[in-house]
């Protein structure tokens, strides 16, 4: 990876980060306070509810907005892109609402319809600037793309928690309603029209060809979905929707980090990727896994050390019991710096096929292990999922190696040091826990969760530096770099 193409990237993911890290955090004092308004078993029925529009949308996406990313469309391309998917997601919206009721039986939550036509307009709405934002990430404009959806972020928090006390579980439809209008609206505006508010009559050869492309990414996006969201609607059927709620919400916790980093950095890699030569992908991936490893692992391992303390401290008593769950579901993030970034270099090169097929077997496996595993209790189900999301890196090493020449060992390597640094915090986190209740008999609290934050936060910056030198110093490096704004 070159200096240029490197401060690049950093930027990207800078902007990204900082923008999302920064919503994350209102966002996530939202949902704790929502807890006090939303019983878990009315939470859990709107999130089966945006689930299935998620699911059922994601099926009529066919990847157009990588394929004007990666293929640099033309503005006729782009429009005709735009009409299609725009049209597509239509038709799922309004076949998902006319079936909310048997959807709702299927699944073991009658109560979720009263939120599915709400939800819909929202996706809607939400995608009809996905074409616009893919001109803006082929055109490195990371900055306008991030703004943006942080003020949709911010929005669905101040209207979800001002009229939670009021509508209840229905104010996370509001909210979802005002983030999709905020971001759509700022990213069709910000936009370069002339990139693709281009009128053409459509034509099938453009239509095939972005097909061609899309249509493997398509199965893949919704095999992704099926993955990471299916098990929320399996745990509803096995358990019913309290237990989903708070499986849910344990989910979105563990999550924090995976969408801060991991998602952050894999979109700003696609279209610097798909700048560099197949050598320069190969130097710069394992170096690229090392530096998301440490950045995603200390925050999902802290994470976990501290959710015992979090979950009593932060949260209406009535969601008590998502804390082992949390503690589970927080390594789901560890096999993220593989399968997020060689993902991205595959489909760099354009192997969309190879990533439908990887995703599929993420959903199967994800579905097998709580069918299975997880039917002896929600905490084995947690233990399922993250068991799945092991095997499926390892499938995806496999994969990268067999078809791109990626080599497991670097990537392996890269991880390692990240991995132990954050083991070592773990370990002094539950001991400075052990050592605080047995010497004061500290009770679970704001002020232990501070305590617990700060060893771990101190434990990792010198593990980090006694283990990881040269890639936290070319983490400060890259930094530097992007705060001084130099130019190449």
């Amino acid at each position: 990876m070159t200096v240029s193409v490197a401060r690049q990237a950093a930027r990207g993911v800078a902007w990204n980060m900082g923008a999302g890290v920064t919503v994350r955090a209102i966002g996530l004092i939202g949902t704790l306070v929502l807890t006090r308004f939303i019983a878990p078993a009315e939470y859990g029925e709107v999130s089966a509810a945006l689930i299935c529009v998620l699911t059922a949308t994601r099926l009529f996406t066919f990847g157009l907005g990588p394929y004007v990313i990666v293929h640099r469309a033309s503005p006729g391309e782009a429009f005709q892109a735009l009409v299609c998917h725009v049209t597509a997601i239509a038709a799922a919206c309004i076949g998902v609402v006319l079936l909310r009721e048997p959807l709702g039986a299927a699944l073991g939550s009658p109560g979720m319809v009263r939120f599915l036509p709400g939800l819909a307009l929202a996706t809607l709405i939400t995608q009809a600037s996905h074409i616009p934002s893919a001109t803006l990430v082929r055109s490195l404009r990371f900055r306008v793309v991030a703004l943006s959806r942080a003020a949709g972020d911010v929005g669905f928090t101040a209207v979800s928690l001002i009229l939670a006390p009021v509508w209840g579980a229905a104010a996370i439809v509001a909210g979802n309603l005002c983030r999709a209008l905020v971001t759509s609206c700022l990213l069709i505006a910000r936009s370069n029209k002339a990139d693709w508010l281009c009128p053409v009559a459509l034509r099938w050869q453009t239509a095939r060809k972005a097909l061609a492309f899309g249509f493997p990414l398509t199965a893949a996006s919704l095999a992704e979905t099926l993955a990471t969201s299916g098990d929320n609607l399996l745990v509803s059927r096995l358990f019913g929707p309290k237990v989903m709620g708070q499986y849910n919400l344990a989910y979105n916790l563990a999550s924090t980090p995976t969408g801060q980093v991991a998602e952050h950095i894999g979109d700003v890699l696609l279209p610097i990727f798909a700048r560099m030569t197949v050598e320069q992908r190969h130097r710069a991936l394992p170096r690229a896994v090392g530096l998301m490893s440490l950045l995603l692992f200390p925050l999902s391992v802290g994470l976990a050390a501290v959710s015992r303390t979090l979950v009593p401290a932060l949260l209406d008593p009535r969601w008590i019991e998502l804390a082992p769950m949390l503690e589970i579901l927080c390594a789901l993030a560890l096999p993220y710096p593989v399968t997020w970034l060689v993902g991205a270099f595959l489909a760099a090169e354009g192997r969309t096929t190879p990533l439908m097929g990887l995703s599929f077997l993420k959903a199967v496996l994800v579905f097998a292990l709580i069918l299975t595993v997880g039917r002896m209790g929600p905490t084995w189900a947690c233990a399922g999922v993250a068991l799945a999301f092991a095997l499926f890196a390892v499938a995806y090493l496999i994969v990268g190696w067999r078809l791109a020449g990626i080599q497991p060992k670097p990537l392996l390597a890269a991880t390692v040091r990240p991995l132990v640094a954050s083991a070592v915090m773990f370990a002094a986190v539950v001991g400075a826990r052990g050592m605080a209740v047995g010497a004061s008999g500290l009770q679970p609290g704001v002020v232990r969760l501070a305590l617990e934050v700060t060893v771990g936060g101190l434990t990792y910056a010198g593990a980090a530096l006694a283990l990881a030198r040269p890639a936290v110093m070319e983490l400060i490096h890259l930094s530097a770099g992007v705060l001084a704004g130099k130019k190449d």
